[in-house]
């Protein structure tokens, strides 16, 4: 419970809401268990009770439309308030706010402030639409649900759970027509909109002094689709440990989700028709326990030559990754673009990177591509990463378009292995791409396809040099093969060559 329980400002809210719409059209129709009735006295007198489990959206005047229709402005701005009004008190009680079946259309952003919940009657029945829209390019997007104002060092959100329900950013693709392109053709510049935004301030264990329930956010999004969104499905940054499970997130302008929060946990979440990578992971997020989850149909957008990979780490400080049980299939950049520093783990399946069906069928950049074509690519700092997956698709393009399996293009990219596996009938020859910035600094990797070593031989000078990346005390491995085929093993002393 908060320090404090007032009620001053929600009551007068309520007061003017009951004023407006009567208590009579507050009270039908009625409500079942566990849900709050309406008592005689209206609305005011349902929210004075502070120890009730859920309350039905719609006593806080809320008008509901049928999912094939659409909310006058005036209703949607009157739901905006009104929504609001609904999570101040669930923040206040703890109870949470009940959403039937139906569409609540808004006119503007609502604010979810700390603590407080909603939940819907499940993913596809009921619906949170945004109807606010740019007028001209010159005017932003505007996010459905957003964090409050941070203040003082406590403000944010957290705490908050989001479930069973459709949060819908009121984007329609068929607006972006430029050039006859028809669908995802557009600026991405522009494409700023969150769906759901779970930001708090920075902080640490140290906050815990000042916080009863400890330093984290801890914000849940279950069973939530996420759709028509003109930037992110979600995003979570500041405090850590929130928690997404069983999420629906398509037809984003940018990507799926941005996630900069640490220690968060993410599982059965499907991914699919972003405009530009798939899901962006930032250097923010370390500690991501990610599973059971597929990112397809990405690097959609027409306009502009993105990433366009399913899962983008575009930031050097990224640390401890493990993606478990990963599938990507159809991006049109690669499968995976890996900056990041140490600790990114993946294990699952790439399908179809570097174009392939999206090209074939009209989507991604029109214009001259510059962007290899590969699997994976590690264009920066990538240090001690254990990469393994199943390799399908490439081909439907021709020989000329097949990707590359690994594209180590930065120079910075040392101690890692990749284990795949697949056929290597589709991949482009050679399968390995290798900048000369990387070659230049001695860095040591090892790629294994089907258990055999395409990438990571040394020779004998380059066992015996000290600054080789082969004897890096912190990124060297243990054991290396050298290029004639022997298996040499570091020792005391030195390299040992087995028999």
């Amino acid at each position: 419970m908060p320090e404090a329980y007032d009620t001053t400002a929600i009551l007068a809210r309520l007061d003017a809401i009951e004023r407006t719409l009567g208590s009579g059209t507050l009270q039908t129709p009625a409500l079942a268990a566990p849900y709050l009735t309406p008592a005689s006295d209206g609305i005011v007198a349902a929210v004075r009770q502070q120890f009730v489990p859920a309350v039905d959206v719609r006593h806080f005047g809320v008008t509901l439309t049928a999912l094939d229709q659409r909310a006058p402005e005036a209703v949607a701005r009157a739901n905006t308030e009104a929504l609001g009004s609904a999570l101040e008190w669930s923040a206040r009680t703890g109870g949470a706010v009940h959403l039937p079946s139906g569409s609540l259309d808004l006119w503007g952003v609502v604010e979810l402030p700390r603590g407080a919940s909603i939940r819907g009657a499940g993913k596809f029945s009921s619906r949170i639409r945004q109807l606010c829209q740019p007028a001209s390019d010159a005017e932003p997007f505007v996010d459905v649900f957003a964090a409050p104002a941070v203040s003082g060092g406590i403000g944010g959100n957290g705490y908050n759970i989001v479930a069973d329900l459709t949060i819908d950013g009121g984007w329609n693709l068929r607006n972006h027509s430029r050039d006859g392109n028809g669908n995802w053709h557009y600026d991405s510049a522009r494409m700023t909109q969150r769906g759901l935004v779970f930001a708090t301030p920075a902080g640490g264990p140290l906050d815990a002094a000042v916080r009863d329930a400890g330093s984290d956010a801890h914000g849940r999004i279950e069973n939530v689709c996420f759709t028509n969104i003109a930037g992110y499905g979600f995003q979570m940054s500041g405090r850590g440990e929130n928690f997404a499970r069983g999420v629906e997130i398509r037809k984003t302008g940018k990507s799926a989700f941005l996630i900069q929060s640490p220690d968060c946990f993410l599982s059965d979440l499907t991914c699919y028709l972003s405009g530009d990578s798939g899901v962006e992971i930032r250097a923010g997020a370390g500690n991501l326990r990610w599973t059971n989850s597929k990112v397809w149909f990405c690097g959609m957008q027409r306009a502009v030559q993105g990433i366009g990979a399913a899962i983008h780490l575009p930031d050097p400080g990224t640390e401890t990754i493990m993606m478990n049980n990963i599938s990507t299939q159809d991006s049109w950049g690669p499968g995976l673009q890996l900056n990041g520093n140490v600790g990114i783990v993946f294990s699952g399946d790439i399908d179809e990177a570097g174009g392939g069906r999206l090209e074939q069928q009209g989507f991604g950049w029109r214009g001259t591509r510059s962007l290899p074509r590969a699997f994976i690519r590690a264009p920066g700092t990538l240090r001690r990463a254990r990469i393994t997956a199943q390799i399908k698709g490439g081909s439907r393009l021709g020989e000329a378009a097949r990707p590359a399996l690994v594209d180590l293009s930065g120079s910075g990219v040392g101690g890692c292995v990749f284990r795949l596996g697949g056929s290597l009938d589709h991949v482009a020859t050679p399968p390995v791409r290798v900048s000369t910035g990387h070659v230049n600094a001695g860095r040591y990797n090892e790629i294994w396809f089907e258990d055999r070593l395409l990438h990571g031989q040394v020779t004998a000078k380059e066992l015996n040099t000290a600054s080789h990346g082969v004897n890096d005390p912190v990124y060297g491995p243990s054991r290396a093969y050298r290029n004639d085929g022997r298996l040499m093993v570091r020792g005391p002393a030195g390299w040992i060559q087995q028999k």
